[in-house]
């Protein structure tokens, strides 16, 4: 609705928006958002098979890939191994004769895109399909479609439990506001600003409904001893600290940084305990809340949204 110019703004998942071949016309008003309640990493785009090995050009040809998003794993795969149009096939489900493409193309050594229309990873599940008589029994199994799959990866849960392997990370993706620059350039000065200022106005509802209530708190940074990290971490029931390996100090001590998001209260309640941990240099950073808001308009086109635009916006907020 957005390329046929229905829309002014949609929220598009970035892979959509790769794969639809609109994406050079869409320009997005800031980051992806994070929606997963289980990751704070965007979803990956991966290619999957059944056993863990390396994949190079010459182990994709002749091989079947299952995949929703065709034109996104062509472009892709060409990227990271090579490859041009010419080395690829497309089936489609409603080809009668794609049997025979598959094996016509395999000969040829070509990577054969297989269009899924859903469940893809089990399309390389061999009996993915099982029918069933009255009494539940199996009557019919039907061999895997494919050789690998691109799909979303999102926890990896879903394949472990079929034992399937992740073996590329081809994309990243999450969904993200996007406008058409086209249509943009087509409208008048006045409404391209109240577009503008909608898009701006969605991005920062969007990132308060889904950034934590943390205005009131401040990100403390500290050094701790390593052999102490556990015990550091049980003094925060339900936080997850940022933790990154330090260099040995203190006598060849090996000393980790370490830093945590807290209200003033949790802080008192906390840090008289933490010296007695070892911990060192505790710092405590300006109110997080500020500093996001701050930074909320990073990333900006500097020529869609100057800061004139930017300015006059938050003026009426």
């Amino acid at each position: 609705m957005l390329a046929k110019g229905v829309d002014d703004l949609a929220i598009i998942g970035e892979d959509y928006a790769e794969n639809s071949g609109f994406n050079a016309n869409f320009v997005p008003i800031g980051d992806a958002f994070i929606l997963s309640r289980v990751t704070k990493s965007k979803t990956r785009i991966s290619l999957i098979g059944k056993e863990d090995e390396e994949i190079t050009a010459e182990s994709l040809r002749g091989k079947v890939i299952a995949t929703e998003v065709l034109n996104l794993a062509e472009k892709t795969l060409s990227e990271k191994y090579g490859f041009s149009a010419d080395d690829f096939v497309r089936v489609e489900l409603s080809e009668k004769n794609k049997e025979e493409k598959i094996k016509t193309a395999r000969e040829k050594g070509k990577v054969i895109l297989y269009a899924s229309d859903g469940g893809t990873e089990a399309k390389i599940v061999e009996d993915y399909f099982l029918e069933f008589d009255s009494d539940g029994e199996v009557f019919e199994k039907n061999s895997a479609v494919a050789d690998y799959a691109i799909e979303t990866v999102e926890t990896g849960n879903s394949l472990r439990q079929n034992n399937l392997k992740l073996l590329e990370v081809l994309f990243e993706s999450g969904p993200r506001l996007f406008l058409d620059y086209s249509k943009l350039n087509s409208v008048p000065g006045e409404r391209k600003r109240e577009i503008l200022k909608t898009g701006m106005k969605i991005w920062l509802e969007i990132q308060r409904v889904l950034l934590p209530k943390i205005e009131n708190r401040r990100l403390y940074k500290m050094n701790l001893p390593k052999e102490n990290l556990e015990k550091a971490t049980k003094l925060f029931p339900g936080k997850n600290p940022t933790i990154a390996e330090e260099m040995n100090f203190n006598g060849g001590e090996k000393m980790v940084s370490f830093e945590i998001l807290l209200t003033a209260k949790e802080i008192a309640v906390t840090r008289w305990k933490l010296p007695a941990l070892g911990a060192d240099e505790i710092i405590a950073s300006e109110k997080v809340g500020e500093r996001i808001f701050q930074k909320m308009f990073d990333g900006l086109n500097p020529e869609l949204f100057p800061q004139k635009l930017i300015q006059e916006f938050l003026s009426e907020i």
